[in-house]
């Protein structure tokens, strides 16, 4: 572990950047938080992971990525969409400090049928147990693009692409009905605020949501002849079924492993929206492999300390809870440990919610259900990896929650990494310190 280094991969909505993360360098206190050796991804021209210093001087144009997924399953899977509308599906190789010409990932396969009026909303993979055994069979990735209808803008279009290295073929596209306020934006060509498009833990079920709009789709393989194909269908259109959400807008989601499977769980989806509030989803898969929405073990979080009306930023999914949770497993695996890393699950028992006012609580699975903990503010850190090197005197301002990325490192479990856009930093907490610490610098 000492000597394993991650790579931390950031879109912040125009470019994706790389930095290295680095536990070796994190306990020496060479570099702060252990972060280093920052670059900007060219998806598109080279391949290349580029120093920042050498952006400005390159002799092309590295398009701006407008949506980017990884693959749930398998971590070194990306897909990004650029200001073309040129989908790349791509694996990533990793970067080598001492050599920045080398090639950090390697394109699999691309898509470029989408018009210039067409609106990439967001993406995601489906995964080899979800999809028809014809495409895995011959190596094909399957991606599912949601996007704006230009026909129609009282629908939104789900396209699931099969993509292959050197071709791509069109699945299936699915109509999904949009309400009063999307349907108004998107004819108006304002942005619609679909906040993500993701989906769940078994990847049986797709999420929509944003402003005014929380759609759930289970996903399919059936036999239609002699061939298998894929079937996304509506589960629960939640604002059309819940008065009391109808004006909400939720903001971030994240999908646990069932916490209890035991009671025929399939998934367990955790929803946050603009008012503060945290709303659990229980789907159930019966015998015929039909899923449907558990409403007696849904709801509303109760024991929720977030400030009501203050947006719930980021809902973060954990992989340990110590340094050396991995040790064991590892052991009992046979697995090397950058293999294991790309497998390891996330805890089913525990994550972690951040709002915009900088409140981050802890959440973990009691016998009563739910609880959250004393509620904790980030105050400023002390120091922090500047991503620009021009804004490296920049002072430090305390996390106000807005703009800021958030995830917890597989590497080393007790740490979560923040990109906060204001200042353009990386910043961490370390979760072995007491729940009111935070800070950044060495363990």
């Amino acid at each position: 572990q000492h000597d394993t280094t991650e790579n931390v991969l950031l879109h912040n909505g125009s470019e994706v950047l790389v930095a290295r993360f680095s536990p070796k360098v994190l306990c020496q206190a060479r570099a702060p938080l252990g972060l280093d050796d920052v670059r900007r991804l060219d998806v598109a021209e080279s391949s290349q992971a580029l120093p920042l210093d050498d952006v400005p001087h390159v002799d092309w144009h590295i398009p701006v990525v407008t949506i980017m997924c990884q693959h749930r399953m398998d971590k070194q899977m990306f897909a990004s969409c650029d200001e073309n509308n040129d989908i790349t599906v791509w694996r990533w190789h990793g970067t080598d400090a001492s050599d920045p010409s080398k090639i950090a990932f390697r394109m699999i396969g691309a898509y470029v049928g989408l018009g210039p009026e067409e609106q990439v909303l967001g993406m995601c993979f489906l995964s080899q147990n979800v999809v028809p055994r014809r495409i895995t069979d011959q190596q094909g990735t399957v991606l599912v693009i949601l996007k704006t209808n230009p026909s129609n803008s009282n629908w939104l279009l789900m396209q699931v692409m099969s993509i292959y290295q050197g071709s791509h073929y069109t699945e299936l596209i699915k109509t999904v009905p949009i309400h009063t306020a999307q349907a108004a934006a998107a004819e108006a060509d304002q942005d619609l605020d679909i906040y993500f498009f993701e989906a769940s833990h078994t990847e049986r079920v797709l999420m929509i949501g944003g402003r005014s709009i929380l759609k759930f789709y289970a996903v399919d393989v059936r036999q239609e002849g002699d061939k298998s194909i894929i079937s996304l269908e509506p589960v629960i259109d939640v604002v059309q079924e819940f008065a009391a959400v109808r004006s909400a807008s939720f903001t971030t989601c994240l999908s646990l492993p069932p916490p209890m499977p035991r009671l025929g769980m399939l998934d367990w989806v955790v929803i946050g929206d603009d008012a503060g509030r945290l709303l659990g989803w229980k789907f159930n898969s019966d015998d015929r492999g039909n899923i449907t929405l558990d409403e007696s073990m849904s709801g509303r979080f109760r024991s929720n300390l977030h400030t009501p009306g203050v947006k719930v930023r980021s809902l973060v999914g954990i992989y340990g809870s110590s340094a050396d949770s991995h040790y064991r497993h590892v052991q009992n695996s046979g697995l090397s440990y950058s293999l294991f890393l790309n497998k390891v699950a996330m805890e089913d028992r525990c994550f972690y919610s951040l709002a915009e006012d900088g409140k981050l609580l802890v959440w973990r699975m009691r016998k009563e259900g739910w609880k959250s903990s004393p509620e904790s503010q980030l105050p400023t850190m002390e120091s922090a990896q500047v991503a620009r090197a021009d804004e490296a005197s920049m002072p430090q301002a305390a996390l106000s929650g807005q703009n800021v990325a958030c995830h917890a490192s597989r590497l080393l479990p007790n740490i979560l990494l923040w990109y906060d856009q204001r200042t353009e930093s990386f910043r961490f907490c370390d979760r072995r310190l007491e729940s009111k610490e935070c800070r950044a610098g060495g363990a």
